[in-house]
C-alpha cells in the first residue's frame, strides 16, 4: 500500500463562521489521507455554495456543503457556523478498489489571532486521552515549568516520557478537547460524538511564544476498509467560545451528552471502594481479604464496594482462582452476605505468554500489518492482546464476565490495560474499524457479560470511546503512600502530579464518575510482607490533602487499607470526602502560570439548607505558605451580596463583600485549607458549617426545614467521632450542637 494526501483548504474561510466573539479571526482548511496513487490539491469554492442541507443537528443556522470527486473518491465537507461552529468530512468511495483510510482533519487553523487578546497571555489547557498522560494548562508565553508538563505521558498521544526534558517544547498535543482561556473569553476544540475515532489535537507555538501558529484536530482512521460503495464520516469537530472556561466546557460537554448515550449512574453520586492493591499487591490472599471482611462485618463500616485487585487469578488471560483464593465464589457471597458489593479486577484484553487462551487460540490474538502479534509491556511482561473485532474473542468476553458477575457473584468490575486494543500498529480482524470502534466492540461484549445492573470502573483505557459503557474511569497515575521527596521532580508521577491529573479531568465527571485512584492515610514505615505499596509515609497535612482530593475529584471514593491495623484518626480522614458529593470541582487560579493549581471551587447547589461554595488551597510548598483568595475570582451568583465565610479548621464565621480578598495565613507544608462561601439571608436562621465532610454540610445534613420556632434537621453521621453542626441565627450569633444521625429540632 501507499499513500496520497489530499488537502481541501479554503484560504480566508472565517467569513463563513461569525462567532459570538467577533475579536477571533483565522483561516481554516481541513484534509483526508488515505491509500490511492497521486498528491493533490483542491480549493473549495466561493464561501455559501454547495448543496444546503435540511437538518442543523447544532441550531447554528447556517451550512455550507462542498464535495468534488477525485480518482472514484467522493470527497464532502460540512459546516455549520453560529454560536457553536461545527465541521465535518465524509468520503464514499465511488471507485472499484478498496480506499484504507488513515485520517480526517476537519480542523486545521493557522495563524489565530484575537483582537483583545496576546497569543502569549492565552492559557492552554491540555486534555490527552488516557490516564497517565498529564493534562496540563500554561500560558502560551511562559517558559516555566508547567510547559513541560503538557508533553508528559505516554509517546502513543505524542507525549515525552522524560517528562519535558530538554529544549522548550512548542508542540502539543491533546485528544477530545483542548482549551484556550483568556480573562475575557474561552475557545473549546473538541469532537461529536467523542466514541467514533481517537484525535489528536494539535496545538503549535512559534519558537518566541508570542503566536499560535498551528491548531488542527484529527480524527484517527487507523488504516480502516472502505470498500467500493461505502462511506463513512468523522465525527464532527466543534468550536464553542464562552465567555468562560466553565461556560465553554459546560456547553461542550452538552453537546457531548446529546450525541451519545451516557450511563444513568453519573446522574447520581459515586460508590465508596476498598480496593486490596496499594496495600497488599498482588500477593493478597484471601485469608486476608477474611481479616478484613472481619472488621468490615463487626463495625459495618461504611463502605459500598470491596475490591479484589489484581492478585486472584492464575494467570492474566486463563481467569480462574489460584491456589491463595480457594473459595473466591464463597467469598463474594459473604461479602453480599455483610452489606457490600463484591468487586474484582481482570485485565481482559491481556494474555500473558504463559497462558493457555493464546496457545488455544492464536487467531485471536491482535497483529500488526506484517502479522505479527501485538505486544504489551506491563509488570514485568510482555503480554499478547486480544482482538475484540473477532466475534470469537467478543463471544468469549460475554462469556467470562457472565460467568464472574452471575455465577460468581460480582457486580463491581475494575477493568484495566484496556488500552492495549489501541496499538498505533494495530490491524484488525474487521477491518472497516479503526482503534476507538474496535475497542467500543469489545466494552460491547463486556457490558453484555456483566448486564445493565453491574458497575463497571475502566482503568489505563480511552476516555471517549468508553463512554455509554463506562460507570467510571480512572482519572490519573497511580498513587503512592507517600509524598515526593521533591514534588517538582518530574519523575515522580504522584502527589502533586495525580492531584493535577484528577482535577484538570473533573469535567469529565459528568460523562461518568472519574476515579481518583485510592487513599492511603495509614502510618506504616516498613514494608508488610515486603511489599512497597504498604509503606505509609505521609504527615497528617498531606494525609489530609490526601483526603481532600477524593473530594475535589467529585466521583467515586476509594481507599486502600489493612483495616485492623490502621489508626483510629487516619481511618477517620475517610470521613471528610466520604460520601461522594457527585460534583467535581474546578480549578480558580488555572491562567495564574502555576505547574500546580492552589484554589479550588466546588459547588454545592439545590441542598436543603441552601447554596453554597466550598473553596480549597493546597500548599504545595515544603515550608508554610499564605495564601489569598479573591472572592471575586469565584464566579458567584449575582444576588450574593453579603457573605458569610466560614473555616473548616476554624471556629466562627465572617462576613464579606464580593470584591473583598481573603488570605490563608500559615497553610503548612503540603496541607490544605477549606472554606464555605454562602450568602447571608437577613432574618433568617442558616447552617453555618458543620466539622463533618469537607463539604461542610452537604452528605451530613439530608433535611433542614425553617419553622415559626425552630429548625428541624435530619441528620446522617456514620462515623465514630462527634459531629458539630454549626447554625447562625437570625440575630447573626452562632451556635455548636453535637449531633449523631437521626432528627433534631435546633
Amino acid at each position: 500500500m501507499y499513500g496520497r494526501y489530499v488537502t481541501l483548504e479554503r484560504s480566508a474561510f472565517e467569513d463563513m463562521i461569525p462567532f459570538t466573539h467577533r475579536e477571533l479571526s483565522y483561516s481554516l482548511s481541513s484534509s483526508v489521507d488515505w491509500n490511492a496513487g497521486k498528491s493533490m490539491d483542491h480549493r473549495f469554492g466561493a464561501p455559501g455554495s454547495g448543496e444546503q442541507a435540511a437538518v442543523d443537528p447544532f441550531g447554528a443556522g447556517t451550512l455550507a456543503r462542498e464535495s468534488l470527486v477525485l480518482d472514484g473518491v467522493r470527497l464532502r465537507r460540512e459546516c455549520f457556523a453560529g454560536d457553536v461552529m461545527a465541521l465535518r468530512l465524509h468520503l464514499e468511495n465511488t471507485g472499484d478498489s478498496p480506499v484504507f483510510l488513515r485520517t480526517f482533519t476537519p480542523l486545521a487553523v493557522a495563524g489565530l489571532e484575537c483582537a483583545h487578546v496576546s497569543a502569549a497571555d492565552w492559557t492552554y489547557v491540555r486534555q490527552p486521552r488516557m490516564k497517565n498522560d498529564m493534562p496540563a494548562a500554561f500560558r502560551i508565553g511562559s517558559t516555566g515549568e508547567e510547559v513541560g508538563d503538557a508533553v508528559r505521558g505516554i509517546p502513543e498521544t505524542g507525549g515525552d516520557p522524560g517528562g519535558g526534558k530538554g529544549p522548550l517544547p512548542r508542540r502539543f498535543m491533546s485528544s477530545e478537547l483542548s482549551l484556550l482561556t483568556s480573562d475575557t473569553m474561552t475557545l473549546a476544540a473538541g469532537i461529536v460524538p467523542i466514541t467514533d475515532a481517537l484525535v489528536s489535537a494539535e496545538l503549535v507555538v512559534s519558537e518566541s511564544r508570542d503566536r499560535i501558529e498551528r491548531l488542527a484536530v484529527t480524527c484517527h482512521g487507523d488504516g480502516r476498509l472502505v470498500e467500493p460503495g461505502a462511506a463513512v464520516s468523522s465525527p464532527w469537530v466543534v468550536l464553542v467560545a464562552g465567555d468562560t472556561m466553565q461556560d465553554a466546557v459546560g456547553m461542550y460537554t452538552d453537546l457531548v451528552l446529546a450525541s451519545s448515550s451516557a450511563r444513568q449512574t453519573r446522574t447520581r453520586p459515586g460508590p465508596t471502594v476498598w480496593c486490596s492493591w496499594y496495600y497488599y499487591g498482588d500477593g493478597f490472599s484471601q485469608a486476608e481479604l477474611e481479616e478484613n471482611l472481619a472488621f468490615f462485618e463487626r463495625t459495618s463500616f461504611p463502605t459500598d464496594v470491596i475490591l479484589i485487585d489484581e492478585c486472584w487469578d492464575r494467570r492474566w488471560g486463563d481467569w480462574e482462582p489460584n491456589a491463595r483464593w480457594p473459595d473466591l465464589h464463597g467469598i463474594a457471597e459473604r461479602i453480599r452476605g455483610a452489606g457490600y458489593e463484591p468487586g474484582i479486577w481482570t485485565c481482559c484484553f491481556l494474555a500473558e505468554p504463559r497462558a493457555a487462551i493464546r496457545h488455544r487460540n492464536p487467531h485471536w490474538l491482535l497483529r500488526d500489518g506484517r502479522g505479527n502479534p501485538i505486544r504489551f509491556a506491563m509488570a514485568g511482561m510482555s503480554s499478547y492482546v486480544l482482538d475484540p473485532t473477532h466475534p470469537e474473542v467478543q463471544e468469549h468476553l460475554v462469556a467470562l464476565y457472565r460467568r464472574l458477575t452471575r455465577e460468581w457473584g460480582f457486580s463491581y468490575h475494575k477493568i484495566d490495560f484496556t488500552r492495549a486494543v489501541g496499538h498505533p500498529d494495530a490491524v484488525f480482524h474487521d477491518r472497516s474499524m479503526n482503534r476507538a470502534q474496535a475497542y467500543r466492540i469489545g466494552l460491547a461484549a463486556i457490558r453484555r457479560g456483566i448486564g445493565e445492573d453491574a458497575y463497571l470502573n475502566i482503568c489505563g483505557g480511552f476516555y471517549g470511546p468508553a463512554l455509554g459503557f463506562a460507570d467510571a474511569q480512572r482519572t490519573g497515575s497511580d498513587v503512592k503512600g507517600e509524598w515526593p521527596l521533591d514534588p517538582m521532580d518530574p519523575a515522580l508521577p504522584y502527589g502533586p502530579f495525580t492531584i493535577k491529573q484528577n482535577t484538570l479531568r473533573g469535567w469529565m465527571n459528568r460523562l461518568w464518575h472519574n476515579d481518583p485512584d485510592s487513599l492511603m492515610v495509614r502510618r506504616r514505615r516498613e514494608a508488610y510482607r515486603g511489599e512497597p505499596l504498604s509503606l505509609g509515609l505521609l504527615s497528617d497535612a498531606e494525609a489530609e490533602t490526601s483526603a481532600l482530593n477524593q473530594y475535589l475529584g467529585g466521583g467515586l471514593v476509594s481507599y486502600t487499607e489493612n483495616m485492623a491495623e490502621i489508626d483510629e484518626d487516619r481511618l477517620l480522614e475517610l470521613s471528610k470526602c466520604s460520601p461522594s458529593i457527585g460534583v467535581a470541582a474546578t480549578q480558580v487560579d488555572l491562567r495564574g502560570s502555576r505547574r500546580f493549581g492552589r484554589v479550588f471551587r466546588t459547588e454545592i447547589m439545590g441542598h436543603p439548607a441552601g447554596d453554597w461554595l466550598t473553596v480549597s488551597v493546597i500548599n504545595w510548598a515544603n515550608g508554610p505558605a499564605d495564601i489569598p483568595i479573591d472572592l471575586a475570582d469565584l464566579d458567584l451568583p449575582e444576588d450574593w451580596t453579603e457573605l458569610l465565610v466560614s473555616e473548616y479548621h476554624a471556629p466562627g464565621y465572617q462576613t464579606y463583600s464580593r470584591a473583598d480578598r481573603i488570605d490563608l495565613d500559615g497553610v503548612p507544608p503540603h496541607g490544605c485549607r477549606i472554606i464555605k462561601v454562602q450568602p447571608r439571608r437577613q432574618d433568617a436562621v442558616q447552617l453555618l458549617k458543620t466539622d463533618g465532610h469537607f463539604s461542610m454540610g452537604a452528605t451530613e445534613v439530608t433535611s433542614w426545614t425553617l419553622r415559626k420556632s425552630h429548625v428541624s434537621v435530619d441528620i446522617e453521621w456514620p462515623w465514630n467521632r462527634p459531629l458539630c453542626v454549626t447554625v447562625l441565627d437570625a440575630q447573626g450569633r452562632s451556635h455548636d450542637h453535637m449531633l449523631g444521625s437521626g432528627r433534631h429540632r435546633l
